[in-house]
């Protein structure tokens, strides 16, 4: 009679449900996904009014959200807000000496400081003006224009660790320049424009650790799928390949994972194409890489969407089609090129766009938008 070897049967099972669970990895992703991550409502008490942030606007201090300015379909807003997501409170930012009214531009954090620059008014008009806020005394200081860039919207401004990269956007015309704002002296130096990307607008821009990455966007008559690597140490650029990059497109939206840049979304401005294709390019090798369309979000617009990285997923939700705006999105994991859906999240917000949201190091925050017919004053934040 065979002995039973009862050491020997629970090894075997431990073994037989790891190998079950390796063989449906995806499946098990995606239903533990959709227990555990689920949207929670963030309380409005004391929150702004109902606006849209109107592209790019919304970032992390280390412990709040901010933002400033937006749109609410007629006025343009001249006011900031804080929210501190440990206390669940708002907190005004001082309206005096802050920058006009603005949307279409992009705030940054410093680490001491919240700089926003550039963006354009109810009217219409481009502006070359911003300012910088200390949080640590709730005041503004205007930023000084010597040196400053040209009036654009529609720009990118990116921090190195000791400047703000502004480049590009639209003002009279299409800008192929920009300028470095050093926010400890209050002062602009000049980029030289050697090997720098084409004039571009709606482009997006990310920061490797020591340099800027130029992509995409929409330039003199056509959409761009070249770009350029900025050094703010050297002062120089490097163009990138454009072998195996994705389609020429604006309005997309761009992550920087640790290691790579990925590319996402956007449209066609020529023919009105909206895409939910990407790449993803690695800046050590400069080559592209193109991404799984399978269980892939819907095409949109994905400048005015929630496009984060989580430190293991690309995560984009919301935006615009051709039809409006919409909702759903979805997570990409670059180390399998698979994506997972969000539709099906407890709590999702529907169709939404132009929300001002940041990632917290655990937590995805966002507040603000417009679905379609309504600009909203609520917010919910992820995981």
């Amino acid at each position: 009679m065979m002995k039973f070897n009862f050491k020997f049967t629970i090894l075997f099972l431990l073994l037989a449900l790891v190998i079950g669970d390796f063989r449906n990895a995806e499946a098990f992703t995606m239903a533990a996904m959709n227990r555990v991550r689920r949207w929670h409502i963030i309380p409005n008490t004391g929150a702004p009014p109902a606006r849209s942030r109107a592209e790019r606007q919304g970032a992390w201090t280390g412990s709040e959200l901010i933002f400033f300015g937006g749109w609410d379909g007629t006025t343009a807003f001249g006011t900031g807000y804080r929210y501190n997501p440990q206390t669940q409170t708002w907190t005004q930012m001082q309206t005096t000496g802050a920058p006009a009214k603005r949307f279409y531009t992009q705030g940054v954090w410093t680490g001491t400081y919240y700089v926003i620059w550039g963006g354009q008014d109810e009217t219409n008009a481009r502006l070359a003006d911003g300012g910088r806020y200390d949080l640590a005394g709730n005041s503004w200081t205007t930023i000084a224009t010597t040196g400053a860039p040209s009036t654009r919207s529609q720009h990118t401004s990116t921090w190195t660790g000791s400047k703000v990269v502004v480049w590009g956007g639209f003002g009279s015309a299409l800008r192929g320049d920009g300028a470095l704002y050093d926010p400890a002296t209050n002062t602009w130096s000049a980029i030289q424009t050697t090997n720098a990307p084409a004039a571009r607008q709606v482009h997006t821009s990310v920061w490797t650790g020591s340099k800027v990455i130029i992509w995409g966007g929409y330039g003199s008559g056509s959409n761009l799928n070249s770009g350029s690597i900025y050094d703010p140490g050297g002062n120089t650029w490097t163009t990138m390949s454009t072998t195996g990059a994705p389609l020429g497109k604006n309005n997309h939206c761009a992550v920087w994972t640790g290691s790579k840049m990925i590319v996402w979304g956007g449209r066609d401005y020529t023919n009105a194409t909206y895409y939910n294709t990407g790449g993803v390019y690695d800046v050590a090798s400069d080559t592209w890489t193109t991404m799984s369309t399978v269980n892939a979000p819907a095409a949109r617009i994905c400048v005015n969407s929630i496009a984060i990285w989580d430190g293991t997923y690309f995560i984009v939700y919301g935006g615009t089609d051709a039809s409006g705006t919409i909702g759903g999105g979805g997570m990409y994991d670059p180390r399998t090129d698979k994506w997972y859906s969000m539709n099906n999240l407890q709590g999702n917000p529907g169709p939404l766009t132009g929300m001002a949201y940041t990632w917290t190091g655990q937590k995805l925050i966002y507040w603000g938008g417009y679905t379609g017919t309504t600009y909203l004053n609520t917010g919910a934040w992820l995981y």
